[in-house]
C-alpha cells in the first residue's frame, strides 16, 4: 500500500505520452492498493489541460477525482499516485472502494454525438493495460463506471471490449 509513484515509468513503458501534474507523487491518500481500474468520462467539453476539478475536487467531494485525466489526443495527465475519489458506491467483482482501483476521467461529453477519437481510445486501452501490468491484476479487473455502479452511471459511453495486448489476456473491457 501507499503512493504508487512507479506508475510513471509503467505508463511510459507502455508508450503513453504523460503530462505530470505538479504534486502528483503525493496527491491523494496513501491508503491505496490498486487491484483494478475504473474508466470514466468527464462530461466536459474539449480541453487540453487537466481541469482543476479533477485535481481539487468540488464542494461535495474532495480531490483528486481520479489518478489520470485523458485528453482527446491520447495524452495522459498523471494527477495522483494515491487514492482518488472517483468510483463511489458500488463494486466490480471482488473490488470495493476507491482504495482498490485506479481511476481515469477521459475528456468526453459522454454522448454518442461526441465520438471518441481513435487516439484517445488507443491510449485508454494502453493506460488500463499499463495499470494492470504495473499493479499485477488481471484485465478482467478493468471496468467502466457503468459496471461498477450500473444503476446510477453510464460512463464511459460507447466503449466496447477489444484485445489489450497484455500477456495472457483476451479482452480489455468487460
Amino acid at each position: 500500500m501507499g503512493y504508487q509513484a512507479g506508475i510513471l515509468t509503467a505508463l511510459r513503458d507502455w508508450g503513453l505520452t504523460v503530462v505530470e501534474v505538479p504534486g502528483w507523487q503525493t496527491r491523494g491518500s496513501s491508503s491505496f492498493d490498486p487491484h483494478g481500474f475504473v474508466a470514466h468520462h468527464d462530461v466536459i467539453g474539449p480541453q487540453t489541460s487537466c481541469p482543476r476539478i479533477i485535481i481539487d475536487g468540488r464542494s461535495d467531494l474532495p480531490g483528486p477525482l481520479s489518478q489520470f485525466w485523458l485528453e482527446r489526443n491520447g495524452r495522459v495527465h498523471l494527477v495522483a499516485a494515491g487514492r482518488a475519489n472517483h468510483a463511489g458506491e458500488g463494486h466490480w467483482r471482488d473490488l470495493y472502494g476507491n482504495s482498490s482501483v485506479w481511476g481515469c476521467e477521459a475528456n468526453s461529453l459522454g454522448t454518442p454525438a461526441d465520438p471518441w477519437p481513435q487516439a484517445q481510445l488507443d491510449a485508454y486501452y494502453r493506460l488500463a493495460a499499463a495499470c494492470a501490468d504495473f499493479s499485477g491484476f488481471a484485465p478482467a479487473n478493468v471496468c467502466g463506471h457503468k459496471e461498477w455502479a450500473p444503476t446510477r452511471k453510464v460512463d464511459p459511453h460507447s466503449i466496447a471490449a477489444r484485445p489489450c495486448g497484455m500477456r495472457g489476456s483476451s479482452s480489455f473491457w468487460n
